[in-house]
């Protein structure tokens, strides 16, 4: 009866808050998006323009792009010219025809973040016309990043002073001949006879400061207009210059620089996970480092402890040769379980342990976007066991990285991976398939197998509506490994096998999203000598309903509601099947003060009706004196909800019998925070510094009743603090340097709970590299984690104090990249064979040579 009861509040709850989020205004912002016909202006003030599907001018209509306008291609679109185009920019305000993710010419959009371009990203622009009267003009043009930059009818378009680099054809097709292309050079381009026409005027380019945009008006944040006559459009030229011309090279040193120079800029990193909302790094609330696709697909590493070993505060140990165990701000233990992992916003973790398979991931890191990692309790946005932080992965949207992609490494060791991916677009609907595998033999004795794993995912997307789009999500993972199982003070040497899949759907509707998923995991384990086993089925089913968008002006306002059950059963069990169901709801503000201060203040609250309720709390104060400066302090809670092992085991130990309580407490964490970043030397240098203090109490321990029963209670507390600083720099071109120091004290209270020296206190991290988009690549990078001290045994013997010596390890990654979509090269991990091992028992972190391809078709 009591089960019905919560049962009915739950849907109530869910009602109300479905009804309330429906009332809020839509306040959705939209870019300037272009797609089908297209006539009139293009202005200035409303660039860029993010060409969303096929352009169309039609006959008998002019479109005009003002100098200055950058216009950005959303997928494999072109511009077909039926009409006339007035592209005419002026040497210093040149307007570009370019992909999304070109980021030598950046301005800020609501699109997306930044990814890797290639050459084949648009079609180009087609001129389609026959009419003499209907004749384009390019002028003062870049076209980059598109399969033919220019293919014309009968009548070609004068085209002078262009620019055209990063496509995939060389040539200009012209009623099927062909003009060559001079890469990265000014050129005047004459296609035949006819292109050049007697009277042909030169633009009277108005400056940008004083556009007119009269006669046009906005209709979806796309700058549109009436048709204006040839006679008219004339008008506006002088009858100058204009005599025949010769292909000639111009020298313009600056055009081309802008070109070959990176102008990625700190400030155009933006994140998501501190609110739920996309803001800037100098705007988030919290500790957080973003690693951005270009990081991830440029370092070389195998997985994704090696991108983590760049994160500052974060801890990374590896009991096996590819056995992770990833914990933001200390606290290590086998299989860390303070810390909340999401892929696409869906909980990976499994809930009998309470921890991470790292390798059971569906995804390889070719199909990684984005990792955000905040670092500190998080509980009043995410919920349980975001207690030392979150760790938020999100994936590539088909949209964006259309084509074929490979990338492969093969190396010493036996080592293997191998990863590939279809992503494609056809109308409204958007989909991708991928899968991967990984191999990494034995390090150093034979009795220990190679870590293998198997992974796929396909994903679909429909656009129902402009702001409405359907999703489905599909994936699983099989991983083979060495581990060792934490069983109170002990390390057992197990050989795991665990398989993992998952569905979902998505429905996001405005400011409104929808979420359902289901994860089933199957563990089995088996002691190296045999006899021990754990066989267990674990699932996960949630759903979940978010509001986010602004409330007027000043609030940017996060509500959500979620119900998740988990169920689990296995021989530790004696096979009995438990569940236990949870239903939470939590609501932020970000409040904008001022201009220059905001007030995030959050709360969630978790019900158990079986066991416990939390409501962790979260209140943030940010200043941002400049664009580029800003100060934050934040108090902020948490909290691990005892695993399923730990509420329901019933299983044998040596001679003594253990069993689980439903009478945990979950952990708790309060922290106190505070930081600082700048942006300086036009955005090209960043710097973090990030403190903290941070306190645990109501500890989940092995309690030893008796030489017969063990079972678990909650005691002790411990409290760290500590701080970060993080520093990156972009300072010559494609050169970049990021470098990192954490420092960390522990301390436990009376109670033993062995994590005071786990933890390394210091920990650098350092990469230097050199990333364009042609010719020779290379990055080095290293760290370095002082000494830690574990009291811990392997079964039949007695636990006690080992030290795992201090280490470093240096990395290479180099190569020559063909173009944007080829690259080959090689990678060396501990570089100077410094074999050291991370773990007690486990295995050394020794040399590995590998060769590396990775192309896009």
């Amino acid at each position: 009866m009591k089960k019905r009861v919560v049962s009915i509040k739950a849907q109530l709850l869910l009602v109300l808050t479905v009804v309330v989020l429906c009332g809020f205004p839509d306040t959705v912002l939209h870019a300037a998006e272009a797609n089908g016909p297209q006539f009139g202006r293009w202005v200035y003030a409303e660039s860029p323009y993010i060409v969303t599907g096929d352009v169309e001018v039609p006959a008998g209509k002019i479109l005009i792009i003002e100098p200055g306008v950058i216009v950005r291609f959303l997928g494999n679109f072109s511009i077909n010219v039926y009409g006339n185009l007035q592209a005419i920019g002026t040497e210093n305000n040149r307007i570009i025809f370019t992909s999304i993710d070109d980021r030598d010419f950046y301005y800020f959009t609501n699109a997306r973040k930044g990814h890797v371009p290639s050459e084949v990203d648009w079609r180009g622009v087609q001129f389609h016309t026959d009419d003499p009267d209907q004749r384009s003009w390019l002028q003062h043009v870049i076209i980059r990043y598109c399969q033919t930059p220019i293919s014309v009818g009968n009548v070609a378009p004068v085209l002078r002073n262009l620019i055209i680099s990063e496509c995939e054809a060389n040539i200009i097709m012209s009623n099927g001949s062909f003009t060559p292309i001079k890469y990265n050079s000014e050129q005047d381009y004459i296609l035949q006879d006819k292109a050049v026409v007697e009277d042909v005027p030169e633009i009277q380019v108005v400056e940008q400061d004083t556009i007119a945009t009269q006669n046009s008006t906005v209709v979806d944040d796309v700058q549109m207009g009436s048709s204006v006559a040839s006679d008219e459009f004339n008008n506006a030229f002088s009858d100058e210059n204009s005599s025949t011309k010769e292909v000639a090279e111009v020298d313009i040193a600056d055009a081309e620089a802008a070109i070959n120079t990176s102008s990625f800029s700190f400030g155009e990193v933006e994140v998501v996970s501190a609110t739920r909302t996309l803001q800037t790094l100098i705007e988030a609330p919290s500790a957080i480092t973003a690693i951005q696709e270009d990081q991830v697909t440029k370092y070389g590493q195998y997985n994704f402890a090696d991108l983590f070993r760049l994160t500052p505060g974060v801890d990374v140990f590896a009991t096996h040769t590819s056995s992770l165990n990833i914990n933001p701000r200390g606290f290590n233990r086998l299989y860390s379980n303070r810390t909340l992992v999401l892929i696409d916003n869906r909980i990976v973790y499994t809930t009998f342990f309470g921890t991470v398979f790292w390798n059971t991931f569906p995804i390889g890191l070719q199909d990684v976007q984005s990792v955000e990692i905040i670092r500190g309790p998080s509980g009043s946005l995410y919920g349980a066991n975001a207690v030392n932080g979150v760790v938020n992965i999100t994936t590539k949207h088909p949209r964006f990285s259309q084509g074929v992609h490979v990338r492969t490494f093969l190396g010493t060791k036996n080592t293997s991976i191998t990863e590939l991916s279809y992503n494609g677009v056809k109308n409204e609907i958007a989909y991708s398939v991928s899968g991967s595998g990984s191999m990494f033999g034995a390090a150093q004795n034979a009795q220990m197998s190679a870590m293998q794993n198997r992974r796929g995912r396909a994903f679909l997307e429909m656009q129902l509506d402009e702001d409405v789009a359907l999703s489905f999500d599909v994936g699983t993972g099989k991983a083979e490994e060495d581990q060792f199982l934490p069983w109170g003070f002990y390390a057992m040497p197990v050989r795991s096998k665990t398989e993992l899949s998952y569905t979902k759907v998505n429905l996001r509707a405005k400011n409104l999203k929808f979420q359902g998923y289901y994860n089933l995991i199957n563990y089995k384990s088996t002691g190296m000598g045999g006899n021990f086993v754990v066989d267990m089925d674990n699932s996960l089913f949630q759903y979940s309903l978010e509001y986010a968008g602004n409330i007027g002006s000043r609030n940017t306002f996060v509500a959500g509601t979620v119900f998740q059950r988990d169920a689990f059963k296995g021989n530790v069990t004696m096979d009995l099947d438990r569940m236990i169901e949870q239903y939470s709801i939590y609501l932020q503000d970000q409040l904008r003060m001022s201009d220059h201060i905001s007030l995030t203040l959050g709360g969630r609250i978790d019900s158990k009706p079986m066991t416990t309720t939390e409501k962790p709390l979260r209140a943030a104060l940010v200043l941002t004196p400049s664009p580029t400066h800003s100060f934050r302090i934040s108090v902020s809670q948490g909290f691990r909800s005892p695993s399923l092992v730990e509420y329901y085991v019933i299983s044998q130990f040596g001679n003594a019998r253990v069993r689980g309580s439903t009478n945990l407490k979950p952990e708790k964490a309060i922290a106190f925070e505070g930081g600082y970043r700048a942006l300086l030397a036009d955005n090209r240098l960043i710097i973090s510094f990030d403190w903290f203090r941070q306190n645990i109490s109501d500890f989940i321990y092995f309690n030893n009743l008796s030489e017969t029963l063990i079972t678990f209670a909650n005691g002790g507390k411990s409290m760290s603090y500590g701080g970060e600083l993080e520093i990156g720099w972009l300072f010559w071109n494609f050169w970049r340097l990021q470098s990192s120091y954490a420092y960390e004290r522990i301390s436990d209270d009376e109670k033993s709970l062995a994590f005071e020296e786990a933890s390394p206190k210091s920990k650098v991290s350092f990469s230097i590299q050199r990333t364009p988009g042609k010719g020779f690549f290379f990055n080095m990078w290293g760290f370095f984690a002082s000494r830690t001290k574990w009291t811990i045994a392997q079964p039949g013997q007695y636990p006690g104090l080992v030290t795992v010596p201090a280490h470093f390890n240096m990395n290479l990654y180099a190569g020559y990249a063909i173009n944007q979509r080829i690259r080959f090269g090689f990678s060396a991990i501990n570089l100077l064979e410094n074999d050291h091992n991370e773990f007690p028992f486990g295995n050394d972190y020794v040399r590995t040579v590998s060769g590396i391809l990775e192309a896009s078709f």
